[in-house]
């Protein structure tokens, strides 16, 4: 997507994106993630883009944003530019 042009690949080398994606285009919970969060922090990651059932468990990390997301379309209008989603607590 970011070869074609369709996502900012500045914002997205930013960013690490998990989830279970199924057929239909939803992304579904995962597990670990805290230490996911953890690893984005200790990177010097901007933050991380995951399910809206694990931004909870993420949002405990202080220095990352927690992008809490239910599609891969949402995924793509963030990093687009498209819809500005607002960070977690």
């Amino acid at each position: 997507m970011s070869a074609s042009g369709l996502i900012d690949f500045i914002k997205l080398k930013d960013y690490v994106i998990l989830g279970e994606l199924s057929l239909d285009g939803k992304i579904k919970s995962i597990k670990g993630t805290l230490p996911s969060a953890l690893c984005v922090r200790d990177k010097g990651l901007k933050g991380i883009i995951l399910p809206r059932e694990n931004a909870a468990e993420a949002a405990v990390v202080n220095g990352i944003e927690v992008i809490a997301v239910d599609s891969l379309s949402q995924i793509v209008e963030f990093l687009a530019g498209i819809t500005d989603f607002s960070p977690g607590p």
